[in-house]
């Protein structure tokens, strides 16, 4: 929402995406402008010369966020970067050099106290960081305010048709297992679930570990299988005979209102459950992990390392079917972002003094 935003204050903005960020933002029903895979930074600031690049994050060493960023430096374009969440603050902008910092932008926009702090300890300078709290989340309540006009069973007729109305419907949120740091997604001796002994990746072994820990729980449960948008179907295959249906692409936040449990890891997705105030559990091979989700922190979400927790855990969500309170997420998130990172934005475009004019035809698009 940060582009419509800015364009309401009369800050003109070009949005540009590649890879799987232009099909999510798609289906979002966002427009963007794609870059190809083989244009340089020069080429896309030099479209607009833009006064401020605002820069999100990839698990790609390569991206061009990153040259984006160094370019900018070089010829006096301010930058901010976008931070989601504290996991992995010491590889969001250190592409392939030795540096955590080596492509940290001007100033840092960050969701919360603790992400601050890590990037602080890696030697960012504290006067540099924003703590803005996040767009997405204040969006995931207003569809959660929306949904619950319409009633979750209601919701769940039209999302899940087959889905028994009296049972227990569950959605498993998988993951790529892959990443800034690619070695903590397979399996190491700091692992303490085991799966079924045959695969070696992170999402196998959890996905594992929570399909033999339904085993006692009667009636079975509905099963929904939610994939990354950076998953491909063929990766689970061998699961695929395990659950009752498949979701991929699309709007899931309505799939996760109509859930009574959601299970996954660490990604956005069981934060988006939390926020929607569905139960959550966060299943994870090593006990560092926990600190990679801030719902688990503040207890919103469960967490079970050993394969005796995943089954006690579920066993008791299952059992009492307890939504998360208000106040769960009240305190966990700071609401109103979206105000806050505009108004951050629009005054260091101000401080930057006139632009150069944007071509005609993105003023258009902005105006559109």
């Amino acid at each position: 929402e940060i582009p419509v935003a800015l364009a309401e204050r009369g800050v003109p903005t070009q949005l540009v995406t590649a890879g799987s960020a232009t099909d999510y933002l798609q289906h979002r029903g966002i427009s963007s402008e794609v870059v190809a895979f083989s244009s340089t930074a020069a080429e896309v600031l030099g479209q607009s010369y833009p006064r401020v690049l605002l820069v999100g994050t990839s698990e790609n060493r390569d991206s061009l966020g990153l040259a984006l960023v160094a370019r900018a430096r070089s010829i006096g374009i301010e930058s901010i970067g976008v931070v989601d969440s504290v996991a992995n603050v010491a590889y969001r902008f250190r592409g392939w050099s030795d540096s955590a910092l080596a492509f940290a932008p001007d100033w840092m926009l960050v969701p919360d106290q603790r992400t601050s702090d890590a990037y602080v300890a890696l030697g960012y300078p504290d006067r540099r960081v924003v703590i803005c709290g996040h767009p997405h989340y204040d969006y995931v309540r207003t569809v959660e305010q929306q949904q619950s006009m319409r009633g979750r069973a209601v919701v769940r007729t039209a999302v899940l048709p087959r889905a028994p109305s009296d049972g227990v419907v569950m959605v498993f949120a998988a993951e790529v297992s892959d990443g800034l740091n690619p070695e903590q997604f397979h399996r190491s001796v700091e692992y303490t679930l085991e799966g079924r002994g045959v695969s070696n990746r992170r999402t196998d072994i959890v996905l594992e570990e929570f399909l033999d820990s339904l085993h006692t729980i009667r009636p079975r449960p509905y099963l929904v299988l939610r994939l990354h948008p950076k998953n491909t179907l063929d990766e689970y295959t061998d699961y695929l005979h395990e659950f009752d249906y498949v979701s991929t692409g699309g709007d899931h936040l309505e799939l996760i209102y109509a859930a009574d449990l959601v299970v996954g890891m660490t990604s956005m997705l069981l934060m988006e459950a939390v926020l929607m105030g569905r139960p959550t559990i966060s299943i994870v091979p090593r006990r560092i992990e926990k600190d990679w989700l801030p719902s688990i922190g503040s207890g919103a979400t469960l967490c079970a390392t050993t394969r005796s927790e995943v089954r006690s855990t579920i066993k008791s969500l299952v059992d009492v079917k307890s939504p998360i309170s208000c106040d769960d997420r009240r305190n966990m998130v700071a609401w109103g972002s979206l105000e806050r990172t505009t108004e951050f934005i629009e005054k260091l475009v101000q401080k930057r003094g006139k632009a150069k004019a944007l071509p005609r035809s993105m003023y258009d698009r902005v105006g559109k």
